[in-house]
């Protein structure tokens, strides 16, 4: 019976193929110029949440920065540390992230895979970052392992130097986190993350 009940945990927690292209995603609110939208995710009580706007920066400045993993923490809300794991000849990065909790619930990490596609005649960098499990960042007993399904960002040149930034974001931080908690802290994930890119971005350091 308790390899029944295992058997049984192990199969409900799979992540579940998601067909993203198929999302409804209906208006939230809009907030300092990023408009946010959320979807309900098939299987999941998990939204989805999606953020876009544009912004007044030139595109080869917010990507020297965030195509850098090493600079991740300077912007990336609650990231504690960031780590690549892949090796620099292979085709796609690899790193793993442990982000900071709210005491007393435990820290939260994942390992990401990212694939990267610019699109030259469009002046847009798609960026797609999901979860992966990888031998070389096994869980440990710091952190409650976490599940992306899909971290999406799509960056593309507009007229006298703009940006138009698009995210979206479908992810489950496991646990025993409460949904509605979880729902209620990604509602303002995209305007966050927008504007803290943008604003480390735009700092002299950072160099198209």
């Amino acid at each position: 019976m308790t390899t029944l009940i295992f058997l049984l945990s192990t199969w409900v927690a799979a992540p579940q193929p998601i067909d993203f292209d198929n999302l409804v995603w209906e208006p939230l609110d809009t907030t300092e110029g990023i408009s946010v939208t959320r979807a309900n995710i098939p299987q999941m009580d998990i939204l989805g949440v999606r953020g876009n706007g544009n912004v007044d920066l030139h595109i080869s400045k917010i990507w020297s920065l965030f195509r850098n993993v090493s600079l991740q923490t300077q912007w990336i809300d609650r990231l504690k540390e960031t780590k690549q794991i892949s090796e620099p000849g292979e085709p796609s990065v690899r790193y793993y992230s442990e982000y900071y909790s709210p005491w007393p619930i435990s820290n939260r990490d994942f390992v990401f895979h990212r694939n990267i596609n610019i699109d030259q005649a469009a002046k847009s960098i798609a960026v797609v970052v999901h979860s992966v499990d990888d031998d070389r960042a096994p869980k440990t007993d710091c952190c409650v392992r976490g599940w992306l399904s899909r971290a999406y960002w799509r960056f593309t040149a507009l007229p006298g130097g703009k940006t138009k930034i698009e995210v979206e974001v479908i992810t489950d931080p496991k646990g025993m986190i409460p949904t509605w908690i979880i729902n209620l802290v990604q509602k303002s994930w995209p305007v966050k993350s927008i504007g803290n890119l943008v604003a480390r971005a735009a700092q002299d350091d950072i160099t198209p």
